[in-house]
């Protein structure tokens, strides 16, 4: 077996290459290991291993540089050059091992620096403080977030609760809502600020503060807002509309009303006629006039009434010109929809208590709450032979109930009643 003072430079050259290589291995494992919890042993011997092949790398150095410049060998090994090159090779594979190994464990094994890297990855802003107030764990993006804040790092939670309430005055960030705090950013991104208090069971306390990044959300309610604002126009338009057709409705039933009230003027001029030429008893005479009196003084009325009479003085100016009486129990709603919706449903009663009933007294109840105002409508006429079904005026006036969020109930047996109920409070739509 050649040792290696007699083998050739090129065997030489190369052994020393490889041992330098796996030295550089043997130190890398040693920076890698330095510091660790566990491995102080197994430091120790990679440390005594690579001591100990540094020591034969700068013997056989000096022998192979004694050797190529002619220099008389003072000491040769005597160690053949294959078993070094075996043992260069164990030494770079041992090294190239322990590194993996350790590159691989990293991954499973939890410390300090494991704990920092995963904090530092998070998307959110953490932050931890002890009793007194200062740092005692916090991530990179907590750092972003404070400096954005007070361009400065951040030492203590008392310069956290600074920045934050004065956010609004030098840095450009606005908190959005005093029921929330929710910060809106510069950069356009919203966080959420929560703090709590944290025990982790060795008997201190630590305060958690974490900023959620909320930016998704906020802006889903920006568009929620957009769109809720386009259904409040939308709904108002509505309103517009049905008041409009409810207008309609009521000038169309009024005329109807008028012109039965016409043909009835009508017939009691054939009727006085033919009275007059036949001569009868002044009873039918007196019951005929009567009647027509009451025809005439509602037109009347209608043709001299002052352009701002009210709805409610008009409605009973009619009813005392049909002969029928309304009696309101409570105060009607002012200065609401619900009063433009109950005096159009006493209209429509007074129409249908003289078309189908033949009452004479319409009687009105009206209560209030903190959510809501009710009318409840009777009358003194026949009851219904069937149920009433809404048709005409009493559809139209269901649809402006509904549109207003409230209820309307239509109560034909044993008696007539009608029950509806208009919440204060309309919603969104308001």
């Amino acid at each position: 077996m050649t040792p290696f003072c007699l083998s050739t430079f090129a065997e030489r050259t190369g052994l020393l290459l490889v041992l330098f290589a796996s030295l550089l291995l043997m130190l890398t494992l040693l920076f890698i290991t330095f510091g660790k919890r566990g491995n102080r042993l197994a430091w120790i011997v990679n440390a005594a291993v690579f001591l100990l092949f540094f020591n034969v790398f700068i013997i056989l150095c000096a022998e192979h540089s004694y050797i190529f410049k002619g220099y008389p060998l003072v000491f040769h090994s005597p160690i053949s050059i294959s078993l070094l090159w075996c043992t260069a090779f164990m030494l770079g594979l041992y090294g190239i091992g322990g590194i993996v190994i350790r590159w691989h464990k990293r991954y499973r094994v939890i410390d300090r620096n494991s704990i920092k890297e995963a904090m530092d990855s998070l998307p959110a802003a953490v932050c931890y403080f002890t009793e007194k107030g200062m740092v005692k764990l916090c991530n990179l993006q907590m750092y972003r977030l404070f400096y954005a804040l007070s361009q400065s790092d951040l030492q203590s939670l008392s310069e956290l609760h600074a920045a934050l309430a004065e956010c609004d005055a030098h840095t450009g960030i606005i908190r959005l809502s005093d029921d929330e705090p929710v910060y809106l950013f510069p950069s356009g991104k919203a966080w959420l600020f929560t703090e709590n208090k944290v025990w982790p069971g060795n008997g201190s306390a630590y305060t958690e503060t974490v900023f959620y990044d909320v930016t998704e959300l906020y802006e889903k309610r920006l568009e929620i807002e957009a769109q809720t604002e386009k259904l409040r126009e939308l709904g108002r338009n509505i309103r517009r509309l049905s008041e409009n057709v409810v207008a309609m409705t009521k000038e169309e039933e009024m005329l109807s009303f008028k012109t039965a009230l016409h043909d009835r003027m009508g017939a009691g001029l054939m009727a006085a006629r033919q009275v007059l030429l036949q001569n009868r008893p002044p009873k039918e005479m007196d019951a005929l006039i009567r009647d027509w009196q009451r025809s005439v003084a509602l037109v009347k009325q209608d043709n001299d009434a002052l352009a701002d009479r009210g709805e409610l003085n008009g409605l009973m100016r009619d009813a005392e010109a049909i002969g029928v009486d309304i009696r309101i129990d409570g105060e009607l709603p002012q200065g609401s929809d619900a009063l433009g919706v109950f005096l159009g449903a006493l209209r429509e009663s007074l129409t249908n208590c003289v078309r189908h009933a033949n009452a004479t007294e319409l009687r009105a109840s009206v209560m209030h709450n903190e959510e809501s105002h009710t009318l409840v409508i009777t009358n003194n006429g026949r009851a219904p032979k069937e149920k009433i079904m809404p048709r005409g005026g009493l559809a139209n006036l269901t649809k402006r109930v509904i549109h207003l969020g409230g209820t309307i109930d239509i109560q034909s047996l044993p008696e007539f009643k009608l029950t509806i109920t208009i919440p204060i409070e309309r919603g969104f739509l308001q």
